[in-house]
């Protein structure tokens, strides 16, 4: 089974905002998330981390709650993640 990675984005339509996830190939949805017309300016990855395929969601579910620890986000901004 082939990798995946956690990603961070950001967007310069969104300032100071990022965009954390976990996608098998990050390249292919920063494309994705490109080509439509979402946002005016596209996404760009500022950072990627690659982790074994066994990480998946519930992993990385974990980590961003971790770092998120005493940090302010809504259920609406959790279901954007």
């Amino acid at each position: 089974m082939k990798n995946g990675a956690i990603y961070i984005m950001i967007n310069k339509s969104y300032p100071g905002l990022v965009k954390i996830g976990y996608a098998s190939d990050v390249e292919k949805m920063v494309d994705q998330l490109n080509n439509s017309a979402v946002t005016p300016y596209p996404y760009m990855i500022y950072a990627k981390y690659e982790v074994p395929p066994t990480f998946a969601e519930d992993g990385v579910q974990r980590v961003i709650d971790r770092l998120m620890q005493g940090k302010e986000v809504d259920d609406e901004q959790r279901k954007l993640q």
